[in-house]
C-alpha cells in the first residue's frame, strides 16, 4: 500500500483537523494516509448528557470526514475513544453504523481494532463484518502493554487475523507508542527493536507504522520549553528501529516531543 515515504498522521476527529485534511494539495493527500480517531461526544453543560445521540453523532462525522477526505483514497477510521457498549436508537453496534454511513459517501475507510477490544465478540463481530462488507482488510493498533510483551501479541494478533477472516497480507499493524518525550526514544527503540526482530516473515503484512503519537491528551503539565517537531526517526533497512542511519526501510516513526530547554 506505501513505503517508509508515506505518512500516516495520527489524528483527532475534530474540526480544525478535517479542514487541514480538506485544504491538502493532491500531491500531499498521495503521501499519506490519515489515522483518524473518532473524538467523544460534546457533553450539553446543564445535562451533563451527550448533545447528540451516537446515530446523529456518527453520521455527521461520516460526513466530516467525506468532506474532509473524498473518495478517492483509503483512511484509517478509528473509535478507540468511544465506549465500547454503545447502541444506536434501533439497536445496531455503533461501529456498524459509523462504517455504514461511511460507505454511504463512498469513503474508503479501513476499520480499526485492538487487542484490548479483541475480548468483546460484539465489536469483534462488528469489525469482520465491515471487512467482508468492504474488502479492504483491517488495522489492529498495538499498544504500548501489548509491544512490551510481544511473544504473546504475536499470538494474540495471529488469532484475531484468523478469527476475522484475513491473512496477514490484508492486516495494518500500527505500533502505537502514544506521547513520548525525546529522552524516552531510547526505551522505546528498544521496545520496537525486540517486537519487530522477533517478528515473523514482517513482509507478509500490508504495513507496519509505529507511531510516537501526534500530540498529548493534556497539554496542562507541559511549559512552553516545549515544542512539537515531526521525527526523522526511520525503520533500518533490516527492519529494526535506526535512529542514525540512512538506510531506510517501510517503516516509518511519525511523532515525538522534543524538550526545548536544553
Amino acid at each position: 500500500m506505501f513505503d517508509y515515504r508515506h505518512y500516516v498522521p495520527v489524528l483527532k476527529g475534530k474540526e480544525g483537523e478535517f479542514r487541514a485534511l480538506e485544504h491538502l494539495s493532491p500531491i500531499a493527500r498521495d503521501r499519506l494516509t490519515p489515522f483518524i480517531d473518532i473524538t467523544r461526544r460534546d457533553l450539553d453543560l446543564i445535562t451533563k448528557q451527550p448533545k447528540d445521540p451516537i446515530d446523529v453523532y456518527l453520521k455527521k462525522k461520516a460526513q466530516k470526514i467525506h468532506k474532509a477526505w473524498g473518495t478517492t483514497r483509503e483512511i484509517f477510521v478509528d473509535v478507540f475513544d468511544l465506549d465500547l457498549d454503545l447502541r444506536t436508537s434501533n439497536g445496531t453496534h455503533f461501529l456498524e453504523f459509523l462504517f455504514s454511513r461511511l460507505r454511504d459517501f463512498d469513503v474508503k475507510a479501513i476499520p480499526v481494532i485492538g487487542l484490548d477490544r479483541a475480548e468483546d465478540n460484539t465489536y469483534v463481530d462488528a469489525a469482520k463484518q465491515i471487512v467482508l462488507i468492504d474488502k479492504r482488510g483491517v488495522s489492529v493498533r498495538l499498544l504500548y502493554d501489548d509491544l512490551e510483551i510481544p511473544t504473546a501479541t504475536y499470538s494474540d494478533v495471529n488469532s484475531l487475523t484468523r478469527t476475522l477472516g484475513l491473512t496477514k497480507s490484508e492486516v495494518h499493524l500500527l505500533m502505537d507508542f502514544r506521547s513520548v518525550f525525546e529522552n524516552g526514544l531510547s526505551y522505546v527503540a528498544d521496545i520496537a527493536t525486540d517486537f519487530l526482530a522477533n517478528l515473523q516473515n514482517k513482509t507478509d503484512w500490508k504495513t507496519i507504522t509505529i507511531s510516537l503519537s501526534g500530540f498529548p491528551e493534556n497539554l496542562g503539565g507541559y511549559s512552553a520549553a516545549f515544542n512539537w517537531y515531526p521525527s526523522t526517526y526511520r525503520i533500518g533497512s533490516k527492519g529494526y528501529p535506526c535512529f542514525k542511519k540512512k538506510k531506510y526501510s517501510t517503516i516509518s516513526f511519525i511523532w515525538g516531543l522534543r524538550d526545548m530547554s536544553s
